[in-house]
């Protein structure tokens, strides 16, 4: 097959999860079949990562620089649409697009999130007779994931954010119903879509993980408790806040020893300082995550809000590292509570099964090995090209 895909961003490295989403999905796709790339850069730094994407037939850069989209969403502000499709506006992109549907004949059009939608309905042939097959990978019902955050935002800007998210329900729904299929990580983000499209042809297509965690050794590490995530983003930042503040403390009063390590790229002055002055080690951003897993007994990952599934508990789990969660974080997942994980609602829940699981080896052991297993019989990248291929050949 010949396929066309559009991100905006250049999905490498994959060190967050809407490049870690694109990157294992285009590259399971190219062992296969031969896909073209149009991405968005915004500069010579972004295009000479692009072209470390060398396993594609083709990956087109356009620039965006962000003053651009900054004056984009000033532009759009009273618009209906979410701030996210003014902010990557582009007649470049528009233009690329049709001329890349022009001159080949391609099987099958993937776009990665309502941000990219309107190149394939403005310029594309959804829906037509002899047209490509086209699939839009919302990933998460992003809407959600905003519409939770709002309580949690400074309270002078959350009107501003409960408005964005209701023009993201919006437009979630809009474009879910003009594309062939939409796929979304789980489950719940699929009945998200469903509730406002119901019209909406939605189809699960989970994450995968790196199957080379599976032959790690068992994690147990005495006493320390690890969190992985990009440090940038709103949901990651809030659940190491509640782990320093509230559930940590907790823990220390009952386990003297033990003591928090945070992983991630993206710290902010605040959290830096928050580190130099005891509160955790901040170990930045690592190459080989494996050595991170290795040097903890538990995984915490206390998500006050987030959408979809959490690649940062998936990989902790394949790596056979107990991982305690909210019902947030286990919402796409879909994990047995007790078995695969543990999961609780507050700081006080969280930090007894930390607790828990930090004074029994056993547990520790039956936890992780119950979670792998888990993560092994259900996620796979090489799946989407499953996918990919029943959706061309029932639409042809």
């Amino acid at each position: 097959m010949r396929i066309l895909a559009l991100t905006s961003r250049v999905p490498f490295p994959p060190l967050r999860g809407d490049k870690v989403r694109t990157f294992n999905f285009l590259k399971a796709l190219s062992e296969r079949h031969d896909v073209d790339l149009l991405t968005f850069v915004e500069g010579d730094a972004d295009r000479a990562l692009a072209r470390r994407l060398d396993w594609l037939r083709s990956a087109e850069t356009i620039s965006l620089p962000r003053i651009r989209s900054y004056a984009n969403m000033a532009l759009g502000a009273l618009s209906s649409l979410p701030y996210q499709t003014l902010y990557y506006r582009s007649g470049s992109m528009r233009e690329a697009f049709a001329a890349a549907v022009g001159r080949e004949t391609y099987d099958l059009v993937y776009v990665h999130l309502f941000r990219m939608a309107p190149y394939a309905l403005g310029g594309g042939d959804v829906g037509a007779a002899g047209a490509p097959a086209y699939a839009l990978d919302l990933t998460d019902a992003i809407s959600v994931e905003l519409s939770e955050s709002v309580p949690r935002r400074p309270f002078p800007i959350r009107p501003a954010y409960a408005w964005e998210a209701e023009k993201i329900r919006r437009y979630e729904a809009r474009v879910a119903r003009a594309f062939d299929e939409t796929w979304v990580i789980a489950e719940a983000d699929a009945a998200a879509i469903a509730s406002v499209a119901p019209d909406a042809d939605v189809v699960v297509v989970p994450n995968g993980v790196d199957e080379s965690l599976f032959s790690l050794p068992g994690a147990d590490a005495e006493g320390v408790v690890l969190f992985v995530g990009n440090l940038s983003i709103a949901h990651n930042t809030d659940a190491v806040e509640f782990l320093v503040g509230e559930i940590m403390p907790r823990v220390r009063r009952r386990v003297s020893e033990a003591r928090l390590r945070v992983v991630g790229h993206g710290a902010d002055e605040r959290m830096r300082r928050a580190a130099a002055e005891g509160g955790f080690d901040l170990g930045g951003y690592v190459p080989e995550l494996a050595d991170a897993y290795r040097g903890a007994a538990v995984f915490a990952a206390p998500l006050r809000f987030a959408a979809g599934v959490q690649n940062k508990i998936l990989e902790a789990m394949a790596a056979g590292l107990p991982v305690v969660t909210t019902p947030t974080g286990n919402r796409g997942l879909g994990a047995p509570a007790g078995e695969a994980l543990a999961v609780a609602e507050d700081a006080e829940g969280l930090s007894d099964e930390i607790v828990r699981l930090l004074g029994d080896r056993s547990r520790r052991a039956a936890v992780g090995s119950a979670g792998r297993a888990f993560v092994r019989g259900r996620f796979s990248w090489s799946a989407v090209r499953g996918h990919a291929e029943r959706l061309v050949e029932r639409t042809r």
